[in-house]
């Protein structure tokens, strides 16, 4: 008993060594097997959205495509253009120029619209630039019978269409700057006699494309990585990626040898391979899936023949691109990371090891949940405010000009700054700044009506639309509002003064050709607002 008593706190300490080993050994063993298991299933997650994500651009580059056959088929039988064809009516070619400009400037997606005779020369062409068409002069007009897209068209058969390649656009056999990414969709042009009369060919913008693709594809759904996107022509080389010295190289002297394909062949070849599907290698990991814009067209155009027996059967039925999803090995090591930080300290004690897991997987279960709504929450509102964003607001006011022909109704715009913003910013830090911007959006919120659209353009402008609303009714509206801010500064004893420059502009279509000019007209109104606010000071 006398040795037990002396030995006691070293049997006790034994002990307490003996479980607390046991215990940590079991812990240990439970978050590491919580680790692999928790990297597994959050690269599985990944894995998968990505294979969502590029659903959904496929999907978007599909319906792109529908789109522009659309297009083709609708200018194919004007009128004008059948008649010119059929017996060589030239008069009609003013009035076909003038419907094709009319076409390009309401489509904004096309680069060019060209009418060629059967030997290659241009007799109409119709560019967009600059947010406006361009009909060119026939002195300026050019021969294209060497170029590859009108080859391959003139040796198609009636009711045939010809796809380009993505590639960039030439003028006069040099690279066209900056580079225009372009898809040529044309159709040879046929009399009632089966004799070919020439081509008619579009060029469509392949940025938009690929900016309506990168719209689709959010990088931001996961908090430890960004995915890169990629698309690939069937030769290997980049179409589009983040790296924007490597695109395109195939049409860049000294350069044809920079591609996706040198650069990672394994991955090339399982994608050549196996179409679809996950590669991993010792670069990272390749989610990619192939893209066939044209598949599917026989049923569409059989639904919406072209007249005198035109089948549009698609040419080129391989046209194919293919999809990417790159993660590094870089990124592939911040996963890992996220999951370690999230079991630090776990080992303590078995239920919070529990409990935080719990929260990790809910977190990420959660995020993958809601992506898809984030996607499109995120593409119309601002994150700071909840107002709609720039993107938004703008296609909303378009949507208001376009009705305006027909209710005559006023629509007036009030173009917002925050003065002195920066000023809070610098002295109170962004905090501050962020909640005030978020109090001066309550209180314009309460003064306008239920009918006006609020949105942030971004930083410190706004703008509010008000639809059948004249200029004289929106100043009263802005003047309540700058009372009701002068009257916020006064009780909430700020160290610092604050207000707001407002431009009042009201839609006349006699003086706005355009929504830039109707906006830029406001925005100068408001910076004068500005000035004589600082006279005051």
């Amino acid at each position: 008993m006398e040795l037990y008593c002396k030995n006691s706190n070293k049997i006790l300490y034994k002990n307490i060594l003996k479980y607390f080993t046991i215990l940590s050994m079991i812990t240990l063993f439970i978050c590491y097997e919580v680790y692999l298991i928790g990297f597994k299933y959050t690269k599985d997650i990944m894995i998968n959205n990505q294979k969502i994500h590029s659903q959904i651009v496929k999907n978007t580059i599909n319906n792109e495509f529908e789109n522009v056959i659309g297009d083709l088929k609708y200018l194919y039988e004007k009128e004008e253009l059948q008649n010119y064809i059929n017996y060589g009516d030239e008069s009609e070619l003013e009035d076909l120029t003038n419907q094709l400009y009319t076409f390009s400037n309401s489509k904004k997606i096309y680069n060019q619209i060209r009418l060629l005779d059967a030997d290659g020369n241009e007799i109409i062409k119709v560019l967009y630039g600059d947010n406006l068409p361009q009909i060119i002069p026939k002195e300026n007009l050019q021969n294209k019978k060497e170029r590859y897209y009108f080859k391959e068209t003139m040796k198609l058969t009636k009711g045939e269409l010809y796809i380009s390649p993505l590639d960039l656009n030439l003028e006069n056999g040099e690279l066209e700057l900056p580079y225009k990414p372009t898809i040529r969709f044309g159709t040879p042009l046929y009399d009632d006699e089966r004799n070919k009369r020439g081509v008619l060919m579009i060029n469509y913008f392949g940025k938009y494309l690929i900016d309506k693709i990168d719209v689709r594809y959010n990088k931001n759904i996961y908090k430890f990585l960004t995915p890169e996107l990629m698309l690939l022509n069937n030769d290997g080389y980049w179409l589009m990626g983040n790296n924007t010295s490597t695109n395109w190289t195939f049409m860049i002297d000294g350069k044809e040898h920079i591609s996706f394909k040198s650069s990672y062949p394994d991955a090339w070849n399982s994608i050549v391979e196996n179409k679809y599907g996950v590669h991993k290698d010792e670069n990272g990991i390749f989610t990619f899936d192939t893209v066939y814009p044209t598949s599917g067209y026989t049923k569409l155009n059989n639904r919406c023949n072209f007249p005198n027996e035109y089948t549009s059967i698609v040419y080129n039925s391989d046209y194919s691109w293919n999809l990417v999803s790159y993660i590094d090995d870089y990124s592939i090591a911040q996963i890992k990371q996220y999951v370690l930080n999230s079991l630090i300290g776990w080992s303590a004690l078995i239920i919070i090891f529990i409990f935080i897991l719990s929260i990790v997987l809910a977190y990420i279960d959660f995020n993958n949940k809601l992506f898809k709504n984030q996607l499109k929450r995120d593409a119309h509102t601002d994150t700071l405010t909840g107002l709609y964003n720039r993107r938004a607001g703008l296609d909303i006011l378009k949507k208001h000009i376009e009705d305006l022909d027909e209710t005559n109704k006023h629509l007036t715009i009030a173009y917002i700054d925050i003065n002195n913003l920066k000023m809070v910013n610098d002295i109170n830090g962004h905090k501050e700044g962020d909640f005030l911007i978020c109090e001066i959006c309550n209180i314009i919120k309460e003064c306008i009506r239920s009918t006006d659209t609020f949105c942030r353009l971004g930083g410190d402008e706004f703008l509010i639309i008000l639809n059948n609303c004249s200029e004289i009714q929106t100043k009263k509206i802005i003047t309540k509002i700058k009372v009701k801010l002068s009257q916020y500064t006064r009780k909430s004893k700020k160290n610092y003064v604050f207000s707001i420059s407002v431009g009042i502009c009201q839609y006349d279509n006699r003086v706005f050709h355009t929504l830039d000019h109707f906006l830029e007209e406001a925005d100068k109104r408001m910076y004068l607002d500005k000035k004589n606010y600082k006279k005051v000071l």
